[in-house]
């Protein structure tokens, strides 16, 4: 599949009608857009993903989601018809874009091999506030596909799943931010990849509509028991949950927004400010703000640095006692194998003597029933001392913890991830943080002294403005804190609900035929979990062996790491992948390591995918350094994927870098942009 045209109609700064032929073909996989900043290259991506998605737009990533601010959808669509089109009485726009070689089911297409162009036009109109969106299959509209509620999941289906965009439509400087989040929250990214990329998805909504199917069921049999009320209430409370948690989601994202807002504010009060009372000091205010900007950025590191091994700190405390307890498990489960060993070697040795003496042939003079008796009990003696050895008269434990698998595997992770974690690491890393706070102090002293010695008319003025905005950021993030333990608290607290349910309908008297329709939907489901974790396992061992071969492909630093590892995390969060060295885990300091190491990451997850998908990348290069900037262009873009659209700035696809790639390119652009319209020109920087 790709993408063979986009066509933009009065949409942001493209005034007109304004077509780009996007055809690659295998040889010539890369489109050069090229663009100084400002010219737009992120209108044209937000373009693109405004058609596949509409409002959902703010579902694919942060990035989209600013568009939308304050999560006001209307106001960004009346925002986005262009300046001239709108002074000139027009009142709509349009984005549109034709994929070709969609691979569709029967019932769309009357293709013989099932592969047809798809064309999908989002228009508004600005004075009726009327959204439309067509889908057509081979330039005709199909009535499968003309619902409202069918559009988005044939979207999904057939073309470009909403919960995989971020990884085909992003900004390559932004998509490093993957590498700073939480394992948690980092796992759940990557569930999306392999369930969207990699066609997991597919049978994971499988089970979830089977246990869907499978509770209805349930629930049906319990309006004839008395725990039907409680079950209906704790619903009705999912419900309202489920519905209040959309809302906080929303109210968070617009506090963040709004501390960015004040952030940027208060950062050109200061400025100002400390260049105004600079002037009667010998201090110089952009060196502190760089110096005081590389500190903020050593100290946000040193924090999610201790953020990680905080989780460590309480074991670390109570070492002695937690050594205990793994040793102690450990001889729960030493001893659970000699008594699963002993028992097997008595029924061997039960079926040995049985045999021995109780079946034929039997000796021509038969002993004695005492002689027997003497014999049996030396040759099981003999037989045990053999198999187990002498008994070391080991007594058996006082008490037992009687753990699960899954506890028993969570504290020996954490055992020996806290051996990995010296002393002298929680030291250093504690005392590497408290010397970068030192200094940033040290480095805002001198600030607020140049703004201290600020003397204008208007300086009054400008330091209450600071003042006010600094108190409505401190609010502003007390707020966010509040949002964000309403969030955690109401969906620990629905999480909670959902197992009570569960508990009450397996409480629930079924009759017989609907009992034996839950066995074999459990049967199915049973089958289905083991298939999707089966695929996992395989597909961890794919991603290690490429995500590995991509990194040594691309980093001019060879020894960087041996090995990647690939984990699945439990209840379902997704994977975990850990870049190691010597065993060891190597931190990824800089932004550019980032950058290199979630690029290595999507392109060992496109390789797995079942379905070849466009790839529209803006800020290509933005955070790396020289030589990898070259590896970046000449090793990894033309590699990426079948289709690669690079949205570029002239100082990263440079000439002489687009004359190294020259053979790859099927198509190069130049964006123009003057008196706020863009042009497209057939040409390069």
């Amino acid at each position: 599949m790709e993408i063979s045209k986009v066509k933009l109609t009065n949409f942001k700064p493209f005034y007109g009608e304004t077509e780009l032929n996007l055809s690659v073909n295998p040889e010539q996989n890369l489109v050069l857009i090229g663009g100084k900043n400002g010219q737009g290259k992120t209108s044209l991506l937000v373009g693109l993903v405004w058609c596949l998605y509409g409002k959902g737009i703010a579902d694919v990533d942060k990035v989209f989601r600013k568009e939308i601010k304050s999560g006001n959808y209307e106001k960004f669509l009346m925002s986005s018809l262009n300046v001239k089109a709108r002074e000139s009485g027009e009142v709509s726009f349009s984005v549109c874009i034709e994929f070709t070689r969609v691979e569709l089911s029967d019932a769309l297409t009357s293709d013989t091999f099932n592969v047809s162009t798809v064309t999908l036009i989002r228009s508004y109109n600005t004075a009726t506030y009327d959204e439309q969106f067509t889908i057509l299959i081979d330039g005709k509209e199909n009535q499968l596909v003309s619902e409202e509620e069918h559009k988005p999941i044939f979207v999904d289906t057939f073309l470009v799943p909403k919960d995989a965009a971020k990884f085909f439509f992003f900004d390559a400087e932004k998509i490093s931010e993957i590498a700073e989040l939480s394992v948690k929250e980092q796992g759940r990214v990557m569930n999306d990849a392999l369930g969207k990329i990699l066609g997991l998805g597919k049978y994971e909504s499988l089970i979830q509509d089977l246990q869907v199917y499978r509770d209805a069921l349930k629930t049906k049999n319990a309006q004839q028991s008395n725990l039907f009320r409680q079950i209906e209430a704790y619903n009705n409370q999912i419900t309202l949950n489920t519905n209040k948690i959309e809302e906080l989601k929303n109210k968070f994202s617009e506090k963040e927004e709004e501390i960015n807002l004040l952030d940027s504010k208060i950062k050109e009060l200061n400025t100002f400010l400390a260049q105004s009372g600079a002037k009667n000091l010998n201090l110089n205010v952009g060196e502190l703000e760089r110096t005081k900007s590389n500190a903020e950025q050593a100290k946000a590191k040193l924090a999610e640095r201790l953020h990680e091994i905080s989780e460590f700190l309480p074991f670390a405390i109570a070492a002695g006692k937690f050594t205990e307890l793994v040793e102690h498990i450990q001889s729960e489960e030493t001893l659970q194998r000699k008594s699963a060993a002993k028992k097997e070697v008595q029924e061997q040795a039960e079926e040995f003597l049985e045999s021995l003496f109780n079946r034929p042939p039997y000796p021509q003079e038969d002993m004695t029933m005492k002689q027997k008796s003497f014999y049996y009990t030396k040759a099981e003696e003999l037989f045990g001392n053999l198999y187990l050895g002498e008994s070391d008269g080991e007594s058996l434990l006082s008490f037992t913890h009687d753990l699960g698998k899954g506890a028993t595997d969570y504290i020996f992770d954490t055992y020996t991830n806290l051996q990995r974690q010296s002393d002298q690491l929680f030291q250093g890393v504690f005392n590497d943080y408290i010397r970068i706070k030192n200094d940033l102090n040290d480095v805002q002293r001198d600030l607020n002294r140049a703004r201290a010695h600020a003397e204008d008319d208007n300086i009054l003025d400008w330091k209450e403005n600071l003042r006010t905005a600094q108190q409505n950021r401190d609010q502003a993030i007390q707020e966010k804190g509040s949002l964000s333990n309403d969030l955690i608290r109401l969906q620990e607290e629905t999480n909670k609900t959902k197992k009570q349910v569960e508990n009450l309908l397996n409480q629930v008297e079924v009759s017989k035929q609907d009992q034996g329709k839950i066995d074999e939907v459990n049967r199915y489901i049973t089958s289905l979990k083991e298939f999707v974790q089966a695929q996992k396992i395989a597909k961890c061992h794919s991603l290690e062996k490429n995500i590995l071969h991509e990194m040594h492909r691309i980093m001019h630093k060879k020894d960087f790491l041996d090995e990647v590892r690939v984990k699945i995390l439990p209840d379902g969060d997704g994977l975990e992948v850990a870049i190691l060295k010597n065993e060891e885990d190597v931190p990824l300091p800089s932004s550019g390591e980032k950058q290199i190491f979630i690029s290595c990451l999507l392109k060992a997850i496109l390789t797995e995918a079942i379905v070849d998908l466009p790839v529209f990348i803006d800020t290509p290069l933005g955070r790396l350094d020289r030589q990898h900037k070259d590896n970046f262009v000449k090793d990894y873009y033309p590699y990426l994927a079948n289709q690669v659209v690079i949205l570029s700035t002239d100082e990263e696809i440079t000439q002489r870098r687009k004359h190294e790639i020259e053979q790859f390119v099927s198509h190069a652009y130049l964006l123009v942009n003057q008196d706020n319209q863009t042009t497209i020109l057939n040409e390069y920087f």
